[in-house]
């Protein structure tokens, strides 16, 4: 049997059979075989070419995921984790070092929104105390995390005098021909 040769980069050379027992593939070349935990191929290693051969990074452990992007809604999420030790003599170093995922914390929230009041109606009565009202639109309605939605309707105290003669009258006179025009 030959002794070990040199570590050229990629492989240790040699002449002889690998010796019989588990073969499993070398961590830091995967494409060797190892009899053990100092051997290649069957050929016994000096911690020197040991040493020179190709070595994978290391990576740590995932850290917690952090916080969603944003405080409502569809959002990211990401962790990470460090190399703990370096590739060295032309390893690889393949492992992710972060990780994305999508959040949601709580659909946002949708508040009512409403468009400015319209112009008080004609009084109810022309005397003797009557109501006017007034309304608004909804122009957004809320979600269920949103604010609700104000009064859209509002009513008010009209014409409180007394009446006197035909007022009454003048003022049916005059819902008639509202109605009438319009």
């Amino acid at each position: 049997m030959r002794a070990v040769g040199e570590v050229v980069g990629e492989a240790v050379s040699q002449q002889s059979e690998p010796t019989a027992g588990d073969a499993t593939h070398h961590p830091a070349v995967p494409h060797m075989r190892t009899t053990g935990p100092s051997t290649i191929n069957g050929t016994k290693l000096t911690a020197a070419n040991e040493a020179a051969l190709p070595r994978p990074c290391q990576v740590a452990e995932w850290q917690d995921w952090g916080a969603c992007s944003v405080s409502c809604g569809p959002g990211n999420k990401t962790r990470t984790r460090v190399v703990r030790v370096a590739a060295v003599n032309g390893g690889l170093c393949n492992d992710k070092l972060q990780e994305t995922e999508s959040c949601r914390v709580v659909e946002c929230a949708v508040n009512c929104e409403v468009a400015a009041w319209g112009d008080w109606q004609v009084c109810s009565v022309g005397c003797g105390g009557g109501k006017q009202f007034r309304s608004r639109d909804i122009t957004q309605m809320n979600n269920d995390y949103g604010t609700g939605c104000p009064d859209v309707k509002e009513e008010r105290l009209c014409n409180q005098q007394a009446c006197t003669g035909n007022a009454t009258q003048t003022l049916d006179k005059l819902d008639t021909e509202l109605d009438i025009m319009g």
